[in-house]
């Protein structure tokens, strides 16, 4: 059965009930004489407004699942009695602003929660990959459809499309946050903005999580570096930074940030390349000559990166990029392996000197 006009009309005439009644407490509630006074003067409206009193939103849940069980279609097959529910309760939030406010999406699968996990599973695979569905999605959400799917796909699309609302939604229904996209890192750890990040710790996600990438150990920061799809703005980096993120972790050819920094491709955006570069610098001033297993150091790193771009006439922005990294390197202590080499005998000779002059 469809919901007609005349239904609607019932379900209306219900709630203006519902709003007289919650009027009758108002009035038995008033203490002073002014509040009565303004009842009797037919200024209710205003005196709700100045009481910041919103009757539609004062009623109680279950009088509002009273009224609204009415749009609960009733059928053998189940699964359509379902889907028509849905679009009944979706038509009636275009009745007016009232029921709108009222029927949320949430409000909407709260009152389908004792349909079939099936159906629900079932409707949801349906309209999840639809952007334009979503309202759809997240009411099922909210009536306990199955939020797992395809390996946790609804939370992933939610934080590459930055919907941070969404994202919200599906970790207070415990969505798993710690699944790998691609093998390119944890859901989490591709948030883009720190509004998603900060959602991901409210809810008692460990950004400080680390997991094996390529046979090394990685983290959000390392994922920030090297992720070659996604770029990254400098503010995520150092939200991650602010919160204790290890900054000093290095991979299995001990390489760390520095190193990686300068092989990464993050050159297309010169100005936040570099304010990357500062706040890695800021963070681990002391790994500035770290050497990795073969031998370099971080300055090593970008200035054999330049020479294999130089070899392109496309790469011309990149190498721009690159001799403003070196010396903002060099500025802060960085030095070949060579030159860091010489530096270390030197210092030695001069100890030896020491020594026999003693």
């Amino acid at each position: 059965m469809k919901i007609t006009t005349y239904m609607l009309n019932v379900i209306w005439m219900s709630f203006c009930l519902a709003v007289n009644v919650l009027s009758m407490e108002l009035v038995i509630n008033m203490k002073s004489d002014r509040d009565k006074q303004a009842w009797k003067s037919n200024k209710h409206i205003e005196y709700a407004q100045d009481m910041n009193i919103n009757p539609m939103q004062s009623i109680k849940i279950d009088m509002l699942s009273n009224v609204f069980s009415y749009c609960l279609i009733q059928d053998k097959n189940q699964l359509k009695s379902f889907e028509e529910s849905i679009k009944s309760f979706m038509n009636l939030r275009t009745v007016c602003k009232n029921f709108k406010e009222s029927l949320t999406y949430k409000a909407i699968g709260e009152l389908c929660e004792t349909y079939a996990q099936q159906d629900k599973n079932i409707l949801l695979k349906k309209v999840y990959r639809i952007k334009r569905m979503q309202p759809y999605t997240s009411l099922l959400i909210h009536a306990g459809a199955d939020i797992a799917i395809e390996n946790n796909y609804l939370l992933k699309k939610a934080v590459l499309e930055n919907n941070a609302q969404f994202v919200s939604t599906l970790l207070e229904q415990h969505a798993y946050p710690y699944t790998q996209i691609n093998k390119a890192g944890p859901i989490f750890s591709h948030a883009r903005t720190k509004k998603i990040a900060k959602i991901f710790i409210n809810n008692n996600v460990n950004i400080n999580t680390t997991w094996k990438s390529h046979g090394s150990t990685s983290n959000v920061l390392w994922h920030i570096i090297t992720d070659e799809w996604f770029k990254y703005p400098s503010d995520i980096m150092a939200f991650y930074i602010e919160q204790g993120v290890d900054a000093k972790l290095c991979n299995k050819n001990d390489y760390c940030l520095l190193h990686e920094f300068a092989a990464s491709d993050y050159r297309r955006n010169t100005d936040d390349f570099l304010e990357k570069g500062k706040l890695l610098l800021k963070a681990i001033p002391e790994m500035i000559n770290t050497l990795s297993k073969n031998g370099d150091t971080p300055v090593d790193i970008a200035q054999n990166v330049l020479k294999t771009l130089k070899k392109q006439s496309r790469f011309e922005k990149q190498c721009d990029a690159l001799k403003q990294l070196i010396a903002l390197y060099k500025e802060h202590g960085g030095i070949s392996a060579q030159e860091l080499k010489q530096k270390e005998n030197l210092h030695n000779a001069r100890e030896k000197q020491n020594c026999a002059v003693q």
